[in-house]
Formats: structure tokens, sequence, C-alpha cells
């Protein structure tokens, strides 16, 4: 389940990577400038793939996180990891 996450978070960071060049070779030859799209786009050519982006991210990344500590507690309270045990 983690690695779903994971695989989820990089492979949509990838897709919209790939949606924002699309739509940065979509632009006219002379849009495709930094300096133009700076100015005219506010750097951002295709701001709903900067966003669903961050949210991949932060959201793929973050529930990996969040289900690997729970595992770890629950391993840690039913005695599954040595390093929980105690030294009897």
């Amino acid at each position: 389940m983690i690695a779903l996450c994971v695989g989820c978070a990089i492979v949509g960071v990838i897709a919209m990577t790939i949606m924002e060049a699309q739509a940065r070779w979509a632009l006219p030859p002379e849009m495709r400038t930094p300096e133009a799209i700076q100015y005219n786009f506010d750097g951002a050519v295709c701001l709903k793939c900067d966003i669903f982006r961050m949210f991949f991210v932060i959201f793929g990344f973050g529930l990996a996180g969040i289900l690997t500590l729970l595992w770890v507690i629950y391993e840690a309270v039913t005695g599954g990891i040595d390093a929980f045990r105690s030294s009897k």
C-alpha cells in the first residue's frame, strides 16, 4: 500500500510535468521564452498542472508517511519489531 501511494505520487508528478511541457509547446514560438512566460503567465503556463503536481506530492508522500507511521505503531504494539521488545 505504501509503495502504491509513493508510485501514484511519482506518476502524478511526471504526468503533470508532461502536461505543462505540452502546454508550453502549444504556445507560439515567441511566447516560449522564459521572460515571456514570466511576463504573460506569471511563470506558470498551466496553473492547474502546478496545483495538481503539488497535490500529488503532498497527498501521495503524506499518505505514505502516515501509513508507515501507523504500521510502525502496529508492529510495536503487537510485538512484531525486535527493537521494541523488552529485553528480559
